[in-house]
């Protein structure tokens, strides 16, 4: 069983990948804000409230729902604290938690009730999963738990991140004409997703201030998945046009 937001790309991918490794031999459900889905055609009908409180109901409201099921593993996509209200998942399961990223160096920063709920859900885990070396030992730093196992992983998605040091210099400059960059324009991309805790108008407009240095300045937009409603800053950005390249990538 799987707990995490169904609308990001990289769980589509992963719960793909895995029901065609499991074959019949083993059964994948993804559990997200009060859905309970069994293909990934469902994810385009799964949305996620705005409200704190409304989370909470549909997490307690789908984990007795299911609870017969009794999972063998649990696996929690991203240690957001409203996953304690899963708990009752998690009773005889084992359990695997992926850090994503701001879930590590943003949520126990901020707040102390969120870095406890977390706490609460990293003493039930069984395996910590981590992309680098880095947020492993940040990890230990920011939440203890050095007797902890940690494995560094990667995304089951299919595609070799290591392409990007390998690309050629006409890949480069096929690159620069597809959209237009001059060869002396600086290239700074802002988030990488359509999520609202990326701040991009913050940036957007630090970046506009750098206009006053910096006249070849070009920005990308990554918004490829996420909230659907945040891409509608792609109209915002439309007054930085006259300032700005501004490039919003909506491609999935």
């Amino acid at each position: 069983m799987i707990i995490g937001d169904c609308r990001g790309i990289f769980l589509r991918k992963l719960f793909d990948n895995l029901v065609v490794a499991g074959k019949k031999r083993y059964s994948f459900g993804l559990v997200s804000d009060g859905k309970r889905l069994y293909s990934s055609d469902q994810f385009d009908e799964c949305s996620v409230p705005k409200k704190c409180i409304q989370r909470i109901f549909n997490a307690i409201y789908i984990s007795k729902k299911i609870s017969s099921e009794k999972p063998d593993v649990v696996h929690i996509h991203f240690l957001d604290p409203l996953n304690v209200f899963y708990k009752s998942l998690l009773k005889d399961a084992k359990v695997i938690i992926t850090l994503w990223g701001s879930d590590l160096y943003r949520y126990p920063t901020r707040s102390l009730l969120k870095k406890l709920l977390q706490k609460f859900l990293i003493k039930r885990a069984d395996i910590i999963t981590v992309v680098s070396p880095k947020m492993k030992n940040d990890f230990q730093k920011i939440f203890g738990f050095e007797d902890k196992p940690i494995l560094l992983t990667r995304f089951a998605i299919p595609i070799d991140l290591s392409i990007i040091d390998s690309l050629s210099e006409d890949k480069l400059r096929w690159f620069r004409r597809r959209f237009s960059v001059g060869e002396n324009e600086i290239i700074i991309t802002l988030g990488y997703s359509a999520d609202p805790g990326k701040k991009h108008m913050y940036m957007i407009d630090e970046i506009v201030k750098l206009y006053n240095t910096f006249k070849n300045i070009f920005v990308f937009l990554p918004m490829t998945y996420g909230n659907v409603e945040h891409r509608e800053l792609e109209q915002i950005t439309k007054r930085y046009v006259l300032v700005l390249k501004v490039y919003t990538l909506l491609l999935v």
